[in-house]
C-alpha cells in the first residue's frame, strides 16, 4: 500500500508532464498501480481539488490587477495623461480625450452589467429553488393530510398486442392491439 502523498504525487507529477509513463518513471511507481490510481474516483477529486486551487490563485492575481488597473484609469481621468511638451521637453499632464474616456467608460459600465446580471441570475435561481422546494412541501403536507384519499385521473386498460416476427433478426414489433378492455382488478371503490 502506497502512502497519500505518494498518489498526491503521482497526480501532481502527472497534471505537469501529461504521461502516465513519464509519471511512472518520475515517481518510481509501476505504470500498472498509476493506470490503477488513475481510474480511482479520489484521482478525479485530487485533480478538481488542484484545478478549483489553481483557479482560486488565479482570480486572486487577477483581482490585484485589475484593482491596479482601476487605479491607474482613475489617476487618468482625475488627473489627465502623460505628455511631453514639445517646447519645454517637459513631461505635463493634459486631460483625457471625450473618445478615450468614453471607451474606458463603456468597458466599466459594461463589465459592471455583466457582474450585476450573474449575481440576480444566481439569485433568482436560488429563489425558483427555494419556491419550488416550498410549493412541493405544501402538496405533500396537502396529501399527508386528506388520509390516503386518492383521485382517479384516468381509467387503466389491460391489452394484448399481436406481434409481427421479422424473418431476419427474429425481432418482434407489435402489428396491432387487440382485446382492449377497461382492468377492473386495479380500479378504486365507486368509480
Amino acid at each position: 500500500m502506497w502512502p497519500q502523498s505518494k498518489k498526491t504525487e503521482a497526480v501532481l507529477t502527472w497534471m505537469t508532464c501529461g504521461s502516465l509513463t513519464q509519471t511512472a518513471q518520475i515517481i518510481g511507481v509501476g505504470l500498472p498501480t498509476i493506470k490503477h490510481w488513475r481510474k480511482q474516483p479520489w484521482w478525479v477529486e485530487a485533480v478538481e481539488g488542484f484545478h478549483d486551487d489553481d483557479k482560486t490563485e488565479l482570480d486572486a492575481k487577477y483581482q490585484k490587477i485589475i484593482r491596479k488597473a482601476l487605479s491607474v484609469v482613475e489617476d487618468r481621468l482625475d488627473n489627465g495623461n502623460f505628455q511631453m511638451d514639445q517646447k519645454t521637453g517637459e513631461i505635463v499632464r493634459v486631460p483625457v480625450s471625450m473618445s478615450d474616456t468614453h471607451r474606458v467608460v463603456k468597458d466599466l459600465v459594461d463589465q459592471q452589467q455583466v457582474l450585476r446580471k450573474d449575481k440576480k441570475q444566481e439569485s433568482v435561481a436560488q429563489e425558483t429553488v427555494n419556491d419550488k422546494l416550498a410549493k412541493l412541501a405544501v402538496q405533500f403536507a396537502e396529501m399527508a393530510l386528506k388520509g390516503g384519499k386518492q383521485k382517479q385521473v384516468g381509467e387503466t386498460y389491460e391489452m394484448e398486442l399481436e406481434q409481427l416476427e421479422i424473418a431476419s433478426g427474429g425481432s418482434e414489433i407489435p402489428l396491432e392491439v387487440s382485446e382492449v378492455q377497461p382492468d377492473d382488478e386495479n380500479r378504486p371503490e365507486g368509480l
